[in-house]
């Protein structure tokens, strides 16, 4: 399955979709990462920074038991879907909103149904398109796809790739002067690292930890932008500059995390300002 290319019997311009803000209950989204498509997600209940959702198939793809039938799709074609192997999905893999799938009531009464409550079932079972004596591989193999994209983080704060944590510095009370004495910091080098212009590498989270008497994971969190930077209203501009610059989309998403730090400090719209920190590090990529 590819995202550029609509699969055989799909519409392209119904696979082309949308850039949706935010996963809502109901709606297909495509999955992606890194220019990979992931796989097609219902979504059936929604929280701020993830969703979880229900892995959808197309015609064309393996379809075995307990999958369940959504006879008309916006796609233009049946869609097989897996209620009971709900899946928790991070908002930075949300890449293109495909439209309405079902509504909230039926994906309540779809739960309610497999939970085993005296209601009917909105959906039948979908007919399998593999040998019964496959079913077995076929569900290892969903499980174990699935589960990958389940684990799959972003930000995945790592020494030299993540700012400080200025709330833990709040929290514990220390600020420059403690980064100077713990790290022998200059003045300049320790305001930078402060801001989150300077990254702390392992050594430095090491001894600072030791010094604070802090755990060095807690020194290192996500900075303010990882949110709006994960809303999939900004993955086609973040895959498209990665792309042209010839990085993974991991790589061009930290970059964007350093720059728009100096930004977010001044006033104005997050999402002009988280814009135009993706519009500085391309530039400066293309140099």
């Amino acid at each position: 399955m590819n995202f550029e290319i609509a699969p055989a019997g799909i519409d392209p311009s119904a696979w082309a979709g949308s850039a949706g803000d935010t996963p809502r209950v109901g709606d297909l989204w495509l999955l992606s990462w890194n220019r990979q498509t992931l796989g097609l997600a219902l979504v059936a209940r929604a929280a701020a920074s993830f969703a979880l959702v229900w892995p959808v198939a197309l015609p064309s793809e393996p379809i075995f038991p307990p999958a369940m039938v959504v006879p008309d799709s916006p796609l233009g074609v049946s869609l097989a879907v897996w209620p009971t192997r709900e899946t928790g999905v991070g908002n930075h893999l949300f890449h293109r909103r495909l439209g309405e799938l079902v509504s909230e009531r039926s994906i309540l009464r779809t739960m309610q149904f497999i939970e085993g409550d005296p209601v009917e079932a909105p959906f039948a079972l979908a007919e399998p398109n593999v040998d019964e004596g496959d079913f077995h591989a076929e569900s290892d193999a969903m499980i174990d796809r699935w589960e990958a994209i389940c684990l799959h983080l972003w930000p995945n704060p790592s020494p030299g790739q993540t700012q400080l944590s200025r709330s833990t510095m709040e929290r514990v009370g220390a600020g420059i002067e403690e980064l100077i004495e713990a790290l022998g910091l200059t003045t300049p080098d320790a305001v930078a690292m402060m801001r989150g212009e300077r990254l702390p590498d392992l050594g430095e989270l090491e001894t600072l930890a030791l010094s604070l008497e802090v755990d060095p994971i807690d020194l290192i969190t996500a900075p303010v932008s990882d949110s709006l930077l994960s809303s999939p209203k900004f993955k086609d501009e973040l895959v498209d500059a990665a792309l042209e610059l010839a990085i993974d989309e991991a790589t061009f998403r930290n970059l964007v995390q350093q720059d728009f730090a100096l930004a977010a400090r001044s006033d104005g719209d997050p999402s002009a300002q988280l814009r135009a920190a993706i519009a500085r590090v391309r530039e400066i990529g293309r140099a």
